[in-house]
């Protein structure tokens, strides 16, 4: 069986110049937890994850504890809250976070070989190229359970 019997074709993909509060959006409307990063051409540029994300916007230490400190101890400065922290960073842009170095795998490649990839390094999703090395796909842990559930456990 090969990527392409069982990835998802219909990606949805961000691009360099796309907002934080766009990804956000993108995550939540599709209910996705990652973006490819692609150009005009549909050539892989990185990847955008939920963590990504969430770790792009988490607040530093120095203005939690100022957080911390204004409701305990009622010191009167501004804190910037985690919900500051996302309304600064909003029209930030993915290339300032995302991941360049990004695991791919080939239409082609067999389901072992994305079982392996996947499982031996902790991905949760890989973006699948074809022979142009433009993005064509992406498979999951998700799409792999689904697939091999199907196959094994229905019969």
């Amino acid at each position: 069986m090969k990527v392409k019997d069982f990835m998802i074709r219909s990606v949805i993909t961000a691009n360099e110049s796309d907002s934080v509060e766009m990804i956000l959006k993108k995550m939540a409307k599709y209910k996705i937890g990652g973006l490819p990063v692609v150009d005009a051409e549909n050539q892989l540029k990185g990847i955008v994850t939920d963590g990504d994300v969430l770790r792009y916007l988490t607040p530093t230490e120095e203005n939690m504890y100022i957080y911390w400190a204004y409701y305990v101890t009622g010191v009167p400065e501004i804190p910037e809250t985690p919900e500051a922290s996302v309304a600064s960073k909003k029209g930030d842009h993915v290339k300032d976070f995302m991941k360049k170095k990004v695991a791919t795998i080939s239409e082609d490649d067999t389901l072992k070989s994305a079982i392996e990839l996947l499982a031996r390094h902790h991905f949760k999703k890989i973006p699948v190229l074809n022979e142009e090395m433009k993005v064509v796909g992406i498979i999951s842990r998700g799409d792999i359970i689904r697939r091999l559930s199907e196959k094994f456990l229905t019969k």
